[in-house]
């Protein structure tokens, strides 16, 4: 019995340890080798081109600002804004953005809630991951987080289980919702 429902929960623990590789390879990522007045002229550089590029230009200066990390704060409007970008692969990269910057994005939170609500699953478990980059700035967002379990998408339903572990203790209250998981027959 007890085999057979770790079993079950194998695929979620593999599927919730995939973003684990990107976010570790993200960190991994050496932040651009400029001083400080180089740098922030060429965060200024990609917010504009943020504002002004087309959907490619917009996601490609956002994970630039990503290899900058906390370091970007001053893009972080811009950032924000993307989260309402038309284009998915927009609001996605912004998200991994924004989870690359940590805590310094506490502001995107409200944002990044709404996007529990869009209708790709790739943008959803994108802003749930990226609450999972900021955990500890985050834990007003456990519910929303619990609500999220019930999405239609197993992936979604992954990679917030994922996020909940990165909140720890504090997410304790999503046991009970966590729990019926374990009997998730979806792959």
């Amino acid at each position: 019995m007890l085999k057979q429902s770790l079993l079950k929960l194998l695929p979620i623990v593999w599927l919730s340890c995939a973003p684990i590789a990107g976010m570790t390879e993200l960190a991994r990522a050496q932040t651009i080798p400029q001083q400080p007045s180089n740098q922030q002229a060429e965060i200024a550089k990609l917010i504009q081109q943020m504002k002004t590029g087309n959907s490619s230009d917009r996601q490609n200066a956002s994970l630039e600002l990503g290899k900058i990390g906390a370091a970007a704060k001053s893009a972080l409007p811009q950032l924000i804004s993307l989260l309402k970008d038309p284009n998915p692969d927009v609001k996605i990269a912004a998200a991994y953005v924004l989870a690359r910057m940590g805590n310094a994005a506490k502001p995107a939170i409200p944002q990044l809630l709404k996007l529990f609500k869009d209708p790709e699953p790739d943008v959803r478990l994108s802003a749930a991951t990226a609450l999972g980059g900021l955990a500890q700035s985050a834990q007003s967002a456990i519910p929303q987080l619990i609500s999220l379990l019930k999405d239609a998408d197993p992936l979604v339903r992954a990679y917030t289980v994922y996020t909940l572990g990165l909140m720890g203790g504090s997410a304790r209250s999503a046991i009970p919702q966590l729990i019926p998981l374990l009997q998730d027959s979806s792959p």
